[in-house]
């Protein structure tokens, strides 16, 4: 068992199980039956024996285990604690190179000259760390609503997931 000592990681996982909820196994998605927004198809990732009854299961504190070790410690731990919330959920949405590119986006939006290749490095650190809030964080919901959008553009089966999607990337909470 993981000992989790941050309180901004505890701050993002509330935030992220507000949308994410309980089980859920939709029809139209794409990562198969989901659990406080722990998918099979994620969870297959790293434990490739992972079953339907593994997610049907899944108790919080394994979700918070797995959160914590696969999506927070890359590189939220060093964010400040307002994009590291966002792009954490993000990252539990539509994975971490998403994500890493959303805010690369907001930063560019920003007027930092930073490349989207998906990949939180020290430039892009630097960045998140000098952008101030009140700029960064409007920048990035418009990013992750674009993304949502894109994803639908792609794939109209996603359209039952927009309106959700939507909220989740334009709260400000």
């Amino acid at each position: 068992m993981l000992k989790i000592k941050s309180a901004a990681f505890e701050n993002a996982l509330a935030r992220t199980l507000r949308f994410e909820g309980g089980l859920s196994w939709h029809k139209d998605d794409n990562g198969g039956i989901t659990n406080m927004g722990i998918s099979l198809r994620f969870l297959r990732s790293v434990q490739p024996e992972a079953t339907e009854e593994a997610i049907r299961t899944m108790t919080h504190e394994t979700a918070k285990e797995l959160y914590y070790k696969y999506f927070w410690l890359p590189a939220y731990d060093t964010m400040p604690e307002d994009a590291a919330c966002r792009v954490f959920d993000m990252s539990v949405v539509s994975g971490p190179v998403q994500a890493a590119k959303c805010i690369q986006r907001a930063l560019l939006a920003c007027g930092h000259a930073i490349k989207d290749d998906g990949i939180i490095g020290n430039k892009t650190m630097a960045a998140i760390r000098t952008t101030k809030p009140e700029l960064l964080l409007p920048a990035l919901r418009s990013e992750m609503a674009a993304h949502f959008r894109c994803i639908v553009a792609r794939d109209p089966s996603q359209h039952v997931f927009l309106d959700g999607w939507l909220k989740r990337a334009y709260s400000v909470a």
